[in-house]
């Protein structure tokens, strides 16, 4: 992440980094656009659902100064250029990445022109439909992942399984005539023995005893609480940040495989920066990723000091200071003077 890169501004607190890979959902959307070959948007076979476009990038393979416009005609046959409206720019080498929030429910065609254009990858997911009376906003699920997404729709789906429940008990229950007729002598016979039983064969003391070594509710709640409260401490002490050299604080989320990068290596991470109010001012969670080489001053010394150590797959969080980040100058209009940033980081592979 340059200095000079534009910020984009976005609201999350703890952000899941990983699209796709092995634990991909069917949620997960994307389609390859061409040069000047108009392609229609792939709509979901799902009813209902919509089709949300997060970021459009280069491929692997991209033209030497290339300059790729990406165009997007609503039209109905998609067939009058002057329809096209351009939605990104990219360009080979500067600017190959862009994050994009555009939302299709209809047909619509997306066309790549430009000076040595070259194709240009798009993805997203795709978003279920919202009724009304969910208090789903569909501006929160702009920033989950499909997991996420999926944990929220399974969890609608028990309430309302819930509430289908409750209403089948609210129906009235018919009686069997059977019922209302009088008990029969072995009826009888059971009723009496249990109230001599009763009155007769316990004692005061062995009650007294019984209900002493029975467990209450509210002993089961104390443990409850008191096993919450261990799990608590345990979790603490897990998310407890360390210090490295020059101030920045870190803790592993997960840690890679293979050998540690080494100073050269051309790295591709995603990542999310974040402010001391949890703002997000930047990130990079989809594509090939933000790739930079590694301890050579491509990037803000937070990173290259703090990604030390680090594995492909790895994931670390950074709470880098002011003096390893954008110092007393900032990064206006996102980033103030002086500023403490928060970045979570997955090394998704080296060159």
């Amino acid at each position: 992440m340059s200095r000079e890169e534009d910020l984009d501004i976005d609201g999350d607190e703890d952000y899941d980094i990983g699209y796709g890979g092995e634990e991909e959902s069917g949620l997960f959307w994307k389609m390859t656009i061409k040069p000047n070959e108009p392609t229609e948007i792939d709509q979901p076979a799902i009813p209902g659902y919509i089709v949300h476009v997060t970021n459009a990038c280069f491929g692997v393979k991209v033209n030497q100064k290339s300059r790729s416009v990406v165009l997007v005609n609503a039209s109905e046959d998609g067939s009058d250029p002057s329809d096209e409206a351009p939605i990104c720019v990219l360009t080979q080498g500067n600017h190959e990445n862009q994050q994009l929030d555009l939302l299709f429910n209809e047909s619509a065609t997306i066309t790549v022109k430009g000076q040595k254009p070259s194709s240009v990858t798009l993805t997203g997911y795709l978003q279920p439909p919202v009724s009304e009376g969910d208090d789903i906003d569909p501006a929160m699920m702009e920033d989950m992942d499909e997991e996420q997404v999926m944990k929220m729709l399974k969890a609608q789906k028990r309430t309302q399984m819930a509430l289908d429940d409750e209403e089948e008990d609210d129906e009235p229950q018919l009686i069997d005539e059977d019922d209302l007729s009088p008990p029969n002598k072995k009826q009888k016979t059971s009723e009496s023995t249990s109230k001599s039983t009763k009155n007769g064969n316990n004692s005061p003391k062995k009650d007294k005893k019984r209900k002493e070594t029975q467990k209450t509710p509210s002993d089961d709640k104390k443990e409850d609480k008191e096993e919450d409260k261990k799990a608590d401490k345990k979790k603490k002490k897990d998310k407890k940040m360390q210090t490295m050299k020059g101030g920045i604080k870190y803790r592993d989320m997960k840690v890679g495989s293979g050998d540690p990068l080494k100073h050269g290596d051309k790295v591709r991470v995603y990542y999310v920066g974040q402010l001391d109010d949890k703002k997000v001012f930047d990130k990079c969670i989809s594509g090939q990723g933000f790739e930079f080489n590694y301890g050579k001053g491509d990037v803000i010394k937070g990173w290259d000091m703090g990604i030390k150590g680090m594995k492909v797959g790895g994931k670390r969080k950074l709470v880098i200071p002011p003096k390893l980040g954008y110092g007393q100058q900032g990064s206006p209009p996102q980033i103030g003077s002086n500023a403490t940033l928060t970045f979570t980081i997955e090394v998704k592979g080296v060159n």
